[in-house]
């Protein structure tokens, strides 16, 4: 299944025998699989081949689902006559007649008026040829639908791969000035006891003592490792391109935690800089990926 955003629209039409049946399919964003279905009650019995057919085709979303039907054929009353009824209607007229010696009028035109003689019955819709009406107009449904989620979902990578490239620009950038962070203190810091102790020689163990410390404070490295690597992932997952949605959103919360991290480390104004930028990049994904499949 290729890589879908969860928003879209589809509509198929399907028309047997002077049948008509029209389903149009509308999608949002949801955690899981949610259906609401509007369907007339000829329908019911398809609902939960319908269910199947949707979920075989979709993992996620909302769906609000409509089923517009039109019987166009000409012959779907027939009639009939109760013969038990009639016979007794006639048998009763030709008592009265005989007995007060009255003539029998009855003729069929008139006995047809009596009610319950002439009975209507609307033909059934047979569910056969209804299964098959909306299965075809589902399946229409359906594969519009997907080919406008798949061209939101292209749409929406394209805009986030970009931003990879630049995340991991930045962190690189940050992994740097880290690095020339605790060469620079350890700089300033032999320049200030120098100083201070004038004419004296500095004690360098107390020198690369604090210089180490420093650097354990601030060492980034491993965030900085982690964070690649979970760009590289994300580019895997991509291209692997199947049920992305969920993955990437947990993976884009490790991103950020991985973010904070070295924000919460940081002792330059560069590296504060670049990580707020970082943040910024980070949730216009996350708002992105939100609406993936």
């Amino acid at each position: 299944m290729a890589i879908a955003s969860m928003t879209g629209y589809g509509k198929g039409v399907a028309e047997i025998d002077g049948r008509r049946l029209t389903v149009e399919i509308k999608a949002v964003n949801h955690k899981y699989l949610d259906l609401s279905i509007r369907q007339p009650k000829a329908f019911n019995f398809f609902e939960s081949e319908l269910r199947k057919l949707v979920s075989d085709k979709i993992r996620r979303g909302h769906l609000d689902i409509y089923l517009t039907y039109e019987d166009n054929r000409e012959q779907k009353v027939t009639f009939k006559v109760d013969r038990s009824v009639a016979a007794g209607i006639l048998n009763a007229a030709e008592m009265l007649s005989d007995e007060f010696g009255i003539e029998n009028g009855l003729t069929a035109k008139s006995l047809l008026r009596f009610p319950d003689v002439l009975i209507s019955e609307s033909e059934e819709d047979d569910e056969a040829v209804l299964g098959q009406l909306a299965t075809r107009a589902l399946t229409l449904s359906l594969d519009r639908l997907n080919e406008m989620r798949t061209k939101e979902a292209v749409a929406t990578l394209a805009n986030i791969m970009p931003k990879l490239d630049l995340l991991s620009d930045y962190m690189t950038r940050i992994g740097e000035l880290s690095t020339q962070s605790v060469e620079r203190y350890r700089t300033e810091l032999t320049e200030k006891i120098t100083e201070f102790m004038r004419d004296m020689q500095p004690d360098m163990h107390v020198i690369l003592t604090e210089v180490a410390a420093f650097a354990d404070k601030v060492d980034i490295n491993e965030e900085v490792s982690r964070f690649l690597a979970h760009i590289a992932n994300f580019r895997r997952i991509v291209a692997e391109g199947k049920e992305v949605g969920r993955k990437l959103d947990f993976l884009i919360q490790e991103m950020n935690r991985e973010v904070n991290t070295t924000g919460s480390k940081s002792s330059s104004r560069e590296i504060t800089e670049l990580v707020i930028e970082m943040k910024h990049e980070i949730e216009k994904i996350r708002e992105q990926i939100q609406n993936l499949e």
